[in-house]
């Protein structure tokens, strides 16, 4: 696969780095990947050590000459391009849109990756929301031993969940107040800088965008009977990391205990307090000891850059039998798209003979 031909093609430059980290770290050829963007992202330079890409005008030209086409960030480049995706090469959208596309399937490499093959004859890969991808790793070995029923979580969602606009716009409002000027509402209507913000629905809808694609990329993921998923979406006001606070419902109940065991063994699950790595293929990045990994209460800037999704505060709920409440979090960007990403395109690229 080290020389299989990889076309990024996104307007995000942090997602642009964290994705050719992953392919660099997998011994992809870098001399064989390619990075597409808007116009307006022309000329721009990616740099990963010492390796440089520079972005390349999207276009069909460009990407009928790929093995396999990597679609992320905000902007929908993946509806304009999907189609000029050649024939036999693999598509993998890890956009915010990809799993409310007609018929798509959300994918999680540790929950669902005997899938992938088919679906990747079948069409683009439509991998799942960050905060999915939390929740769907941690629930699996539970749901392994018995069967989840419920789930109610809060989710705290980073500024990079909106993309550079959402990392801008925290920055420049926390600077504004930290300074004392505080802020211009025509400018900034709504305050994300120190503050917690719900995302909420409408008249027709209750339920916000994020709630309802976490809700339902959880039973894509799990199929029938499907999970009931109860979700408060919260804009944080932090710059990356995703964390939820998570009550679950087993069919047949589960002590605290019990619960952890089954977490400590989870693929790419890191237990606080545990000395146990997930295993091999999902290791803990090397940029942080495994000291610095085991903090009892883990945030957003701990878990940054790490390759696990992170379990704290494992508890019982005294006054429901079965219940199991827990602490996750992860990095948004490595963990929730980057790596779920190449993980995805490994084996696709390796079910499909590519």
């Amino acid at each position: 696969m080290g020389d299989t031909r990889i076309t990024l093609v996104g307007d995000d430059a942090e997602l642009s780095e964290q994705l050719l980290a992953a392919l660099l770290e997998r011994g992809f050829d870098p001399q064989a990947i390619r990075a597409l963007g808007s116009e307006d992202r022309r000329g721009e330079r990616i740099e990963v050590d010492d390796v440089e890409l520079t972005v390349e005008p999207a276009d069909a030209q460009a990407l009928a000459r790929a093995d396999a086409v990597v679609f992320y960030g905000a902007s929908d480049l993946s509806g304009a391009l999907m189609e000029f995706v050649a024939d036999g090469a693999v598509a993998i959208d890890a956009t915010p849109q990809a799993t409310a596309r007609p018929g798509a399937t959300p994918v999680v490499p540790e929950v669902n990756g005997e899938q992938i093959g088919a679906l990747a004859r079948r069409g683009p890969i439509a991998l799942a929301s960050p905060a999915a991808v939390g929740l769907a790793v941690a629930l699996a070995p539970l749901n392994d031993a018995s069967r989840v029923r419920r789930v109610v979580t809060t989710v705290l969602q980073p500024a990079s969940i909106r993309g550079r606009d959402g990392i801008d716009r925290l920055s420049r409002q926390s600077v504004s107040l930290m300074q004392g000027k505080g802020l211009d509402d025509e400018i900034d209507p709504v305050h994300f800088a120190f503050n917690l913000r719900p995302n909420v629905g409408d008249d027709q809808m209750p339920w916000s965008a994020p709630e309802v694609q976490l809700a339902r990329e959880i039973v894509g993921l799990f199929g029938d009977p499907p999970i009931e998923v109860f979700s408060t979406s919260v804009c944080a006001p932090v710059f990356y990391g995703i964390a939820q606070a998570v009550h679950v419902e087993t069919e047949q109940p589960l002590d605290p205990d019990e619960a952890e065991r089954l977490l400590l063994r989870g693929r790419s699950l890191l237990v606080a307090g545990s000395t146990q790595l997930p295993p091999e293929e999902q290791a803990v990045s090397e940029e942080k000891p495994i000291d610095e990994l085991m903090d009892l209460a883990p945030g957003p800037v701990e878990v940054a850059g790490s390759d696990a999704v992170h379990i704290a505060h494992v508890r019982g709920d005294p006054r429901r039998e079965g219940a199991i409440a827990f602490w996750l979090c992860l990095d948004d960007q490595r963990k929730g798209v980057a790596l779920n990403a190449i993980a995805a395109l490994e084996m696709a690229l390796r079910d499909v003979g590519t």
